[in-house]
């Protein structure tokens, strides 16, 4: 059986000493972490921007899994996203309310404030509000499924 250990994994983007690897986000030059898009202390997003000189980049919004219940906007769900930074995407990784204390649909209206917040604030993070992507695993996915399919582009 496979396991996250056996992965390859780019040198300098993931720390496996933890019991469950991390990414390591120190090569980020530009980076904007724990920015409230609510009032909770959950609803936080990381900005992460490329090096690229763009004045305003595509966006790629990545929502981590754990069942509505468990992970966070900083840990292996991340990783993927420094390839969109290597290719010019601003990459911005958001939490959410978790469940059991969070009944649903307080995750899908978390993503839609990021999202809200992220057009509002494109300008002072260099980010493009017409080309923005959404990219989540497991229960990520299936906000990005639903938010995606609900939301409003006006």
């Amino acid at each position: 059986m496979s396991t996250i250990r056996d992965a390859k994994f780019v040198d300098g983007w993931m720390n496996m000493k933890p019991r469950v690897p991390v990414p390591i986000i120190d090569h980020v030059k530009q980076k904007f972490l724990d920015v409230p898009y609510g009032e909770h202390a959950l609803q936080k997003l990381d900005i992460y921007l490329p090096e690229t000189n763009n004045l305003k980049h595509p966006v790629m919004v990545i929502v981590h899994g754990g069942g509505f219940s468990a992970c966070d906007k900083r840990d292996w769900h991340l990783y993927p996203g420094f390839y969109g930074l290597r290719e010019g995407f601003a990459v911005v990784s958001v939490n959410y309310r978790l469940a059991p204390a969070f009944k649903f649909p307080a995750q899908p209206h978390d993503l839609k404030a990021a999202l809200r917040f992220l057009k509002k604030n494109a300008d002072k993070y260099h980010l493009d509000p017409e080309n923005v992507f959404l990219w989540g695993t497991s229960a990520g996915g299936n906000l990005v499924s639903l938010v995606g399919n609900t939301l409003k582009t006006n």
